[in-house]
């Protein structure tokens, strides 16, 4: 594994706004009990680095379900009130990035669970991706074999 050892933490810089894809999209109960989609999204920063964020979308909170079907030209499927995987799935959409500090951990009562979590990238907003369809794919750190037997 490669890693550059002058940066404790590869974060994309908070306000950032970076091209991603959806990987994932799945259907979920929130600890709450009530419905919600976590999103996979594979993030590429203004260097074509890759990153991977999760996302959470609840139909009590969904300012960033409309901005994302608003930003992927889906505004039939926001008025039609339902939102499913296949919607979402593959597709290209601009994310402003914020740094979300960490810090203790907590349970569902505001108690500390004597857990930590780091610092992470999350999604501000969706926005339109206007930067092309697709960055370039970072280039090879090594030849490719000639030989290889399939």
């Amino acid at each position: 594994m490669k890693f550059d050892p002058t940066k404790e933490d590869d974060l994309i810089p908070d306000g950032s706004v970076c091209m991603a894809v959806v990987d994932k999209a799945e259907d979920k109960v929130s600890k709450a009990g009530k419905p919600m989609m976590q999103i996979g999204l594979k993030v590429w920063d203004s260097e074509g680095l890759e990153y991977f964020i999760d996302d959470y979308w609840s139909s009590k909170f969904k300012k960033k379900m409309a901005d994302f079907l608003r930003a992927t030209g889906q505004e039939d499927v926001w008025e039609s009130g339902e939102c499913f995987p296949e919607h979402v799935i593959g597709r290209t959409v601009g994310v402003r990035i914020s740094v979300q500090k960490g810090g203790p951990r907590k349970d569902a009562e505001g108690k500390e669970t004597g857990k930590f979590f780091w610092d992470k990238n999350v999604v501000e907003k969706y926005v339109p991706w206007e930067g092309g369809a697709t960055l370039a794919a970072p280039a090879p750190t090594s030849e490719p074999e000639e030989d290889v037997p399939f």
